[in-house]
């Protein structure tokens, strides 16, 4: 009487975990629609002539989410934490491509009829709208490469629906189009200015007129963060990934509170025989490993169950397997450690211990914490990976396409202020690297420079006509709406994960927000800068224009 029977461990976690990823899924979806809802209506209402088309992108959105959903359990992916997030996410991003295609419509449409409007919108939209869809699957498909199973899902699943979404955006979003303007006349266009672009000829007017400025400050924050990289603090213990009220959480927390640190090291002895000498031996090397590693509280070894059961020999099969097999003796230490850094030096004093207390054959160190640390190297390799190879295909494919460095490298270059500025953020915020985060390069990389593509290929477009300064204008203030309007959808489904009952995705969609607002800003002001520069360098050096 009085007893409560409570079950805590990996098991009860996984289970809830599952449950928690079905809640975590249907409230970041409805917070990512009702986010879609409200930045169309501030953005995008201004820029078209019918107020109830404000809303086609995200149709062409949700769509576009559904299908992906669909085909998820067809194509064998599993609906984990990871894919959870992609989903609400792709809301936000799937929705840029009818962005750009109904904005250029709606400018196309005051000079033109519906039929030629809808013709030149796909023709000089489509190209921009292809090379950034291909440079973001780069940017997703380069986290196959890290090798880790929810990196490669999430790449698989969000470059799927931004396909579907392009599609949807060059077929579907046209018809309804065309449809809807058989009853609109042309005398129901009204032109009137809005606070944002208003702001947009403010951004273009700055830097229209201070490329040199923008670039120095450009290369110092980006500078200081690549310094500052190696320092951010990396996360690799699970349990901290998921809720923490969750109720095997808590009860496991509940243990620690009575029993101690539950982080587990397990030193490995080789040896040639097992005997009560060497017993002993394990036994006197263990309490010296006990008494010189600040962060272990306690061991166990074979000693403990030998005395409880008055030998060796006496010990059950069952119990013994734990630390005997073959010619190996494990010793098991009870350890405070909490963080990937505490891990690693825990790990490292153990094995500095033994190495010079001595023993006669070999011997190493596992357990779950060692497999923590070894998961911290795993992730800064795969995040360099991932990123060089977002890098490299991004650069041959643009360079295919433009036949030129110089149009090649910019969005790169405003791409790669973004990382640099990223990478002092997590410094100074001391939010910690994550197996979700370490995929934040390929996302910017593939998201980001989608907007640097779109300013760089109206200034290329308008440079044709104009003079570099007012194709610098042109380009932020004719694309400035949709692109703005596109980046604010992004950071309205990665701010969606922020409601997620999931830390590690709150603090990915917090980051993703962040980069996708930079990328941004870089795109109206680096890649303008550096095409007006590189111009005039090109233009005193050589004669022909670049153009």
């Amino acid at each position: 009487a009085g007893l409560t029977l409570e079950i805590t461990g990996s098991p009860v976690l996984g289970y809830q975990i599952k449950k928690e990823i079905l809640k975590s899924l249907g409230i970041t979806m409805v917070v990512s629609i009702l986010l879609m809802v409200l930045l169309l209506v501030i953005t995008f209402s201004s820029v078209v002539r019918r107020k109830a088309t404000t809303f086609l992108p995200l149709l062409i959105s949700v769509s576009a989410v559904i299908i992906t959903y669909g085909l998820m359990p067809v194509l064998g992916i599993p609906l984990s934490e990871h894919t959870n997030g992609a989903l609400p996410m792709l809301i936000g991003l799937s929705i840029e491509y009818a962005v750009q295609i109904q904005n250029r419509f709606e400018e196309e449409i005051r000079r033109h009829g519906v039929e030629k409007a809808l013709k030149l919108s796909i023709e000089r939209t489509g190209r921009a709208l292809f090379l950034a869809f291909i440079t973001t699957a780069i940017g997703f498909l380069s986290m196959l490469s890290a090798g880790i199973p929810a990196m490669t899902w999430f790449g698989i699943i969000a470059t799927l629906g931004l396909f579907i979404a392009l599609l949807l955006s060059l077929t579907f979003l046209p018809a309804i189009l065309k449809l809807i303007e058989r009853g609109i006349s042309e005398k129901e266009q009204v032109e009137k200015t809005s606070k944002l672009e208003r702001g947009l000829s403010f951004v273009s007017n700055l830097t229209a007129t201070r490329p040199l400025a923008i670039l120095v400050f450009a290369i110092f924050i980006c500078s200081f963060g690549f310094y500052v990289s190696p320092m951010i603090e990396l996360e690799t213990n699970y349990n901290k990934y998921v809720p923490q009220n969750l109720p095997a959480i808590q009860k496991f927390r509940e243990l620690e509170s009575v029993a101690g640190g539950q982080t587990i090291y397990v030193l490995v002895l080789e040896t040639d025989r097992v005997d009560s000498e060497t017993v002993e031996k394990a036994y006197d090397l263990a309490s010296y490993v006990l008494n010189s590693v600040p962060t272990v509280y306690s061991q166990r070894s074979i000693k403990d169950l030998a005395e409880a059961y008055g030998g060796i020999e006496n010990v059950p099969d069952a119990q013994i397997g734990r630390y005997l097999a073959g010619s190996t003796i494990a010793v098991q230490f009870y350890s405070t450690a909490n963080s990937y850094e505490e891990y690693r030096e825990t790990r490292r004093l153990i094995e500095e211990a033994v190495s010079y207390k001595g023993w006669d054959g070999g011997f190493f160190v596992t357990g779950s914490p060692v497999l923590f640390s070894e998961l911290g190297t795993i992730m800064i390799e795969s995040q360099n990976r991932m990123t060089v190879v977002a890098y490299v295909l991004i650069f041959i494919f643009l360079l295919a396409v433009y036949r030129s460095v110089r149009k090649a490298v910019v969005p790169l270059i405003a791409i790669t202020t973004v990382i640099g500025v990223m990478n002092a953020i997590m410094f100074l915020s001391g939010v910690k690297q994550t197996m979700v985060s370490i995929a934040l390069n390929s996302i910017i990389l593939g998201l980001g420079i989608d907007f640097s593509i779109m300013i760089t290929e109206r200034y290329l477009e308008e440079r044709q006509r104009v003079s570099e300064i007012e194709a610098v204008r042109r380009a932020i203030e004719r694309t400035g709406k949709a692109t703005t309007t596109s980046a604010l959808a992004m950071i309205g489904g990665f701010g969606s994960l922020m409601a997620s009952t999931f830390p590690v995705m709150r603090d990915f969609g917090f980051l993703a927000l962040v980069a996708i607002s930079f990328s941004l800003i870089a795109a109206f002001t680096v890649v303008p800068a550096f095409l007006m520069i590189t111009e005039k360098i090109f233009r005193t050096r050589r004669a022909p224009n670049p153009f």
